[in-house]
Formats: structure tokens, C-alpha cells, sequence
């Protein structure tokens, strides 16, 4: 599996199988690795190639839970960081 692969892919935002199309690129991918948005949805991201990246699940999950500590933080809800 080449993870330098994901940056040929092009996929529409908020693609439900996002998944399924990056393995269509790098082959199928072990559940403990987890598709990840280098930034987040809630922040802006996209599901466009530059955007992503694969962790292990575990990283991935401490990934998420610190944005989401930082997003509560400064007050940031939802896409783009609108605020309240």
C-alpha cells in the first residue's frame, strides 16, 4: 500500500464512501487504518487528494478528539468555523 497514492484521487465533498474510493487507488486498506482530513470538515476541509491522509485508527482517533477539545475551546461550531 502506497499512501502517496491518495493524491491521485479526485472525490465530490461530503462523499459517504470516501473509503471505498481511496482503496479503489491504494488497494484495500487494514480497518486499523483510518481515512483522515488533514483539516477538518468542521474547519473547512475537503475531501479533495491534498486533504487526506491515512493514520492508524488509534492516532486518528486522538487526532479528532484534540480538534474537537481546541474547536470547543475557541468557541468554533460546525463547518468553517462559524461560531455560535
Amino acid at each position: 500500500m502506497d499512501p502517496t497514492a491518495v493524491s491521485s484521487l479526485r472525490m465530490a465533498p461530503r462523499d459517504p464512501n470516501l473509503r471505498r474510493k481511496v482503496e479503489k487507488v491504494v488497494g484495500k486498506l487494514p480497518p486499523r487504518i483510518h481515512v483522515d482530513h488533514v483539516v477538518p470538515k468542521a474547519d473547512g476541509g475537503t475531501d479533495a487528494s491534498s486533504n487526506l491522509q491515512l493514520l492508524p485508527k488509534r492516532v486518528h482517533e486522538m487526532k479528532t478528539a484534540v480538534e474537537n477539545v481546541v474547536r470547543a475551546k475557541v468557541g468554533r461550531r460546525g463547518r468553517r468555523g462559524r461560531t455560535k
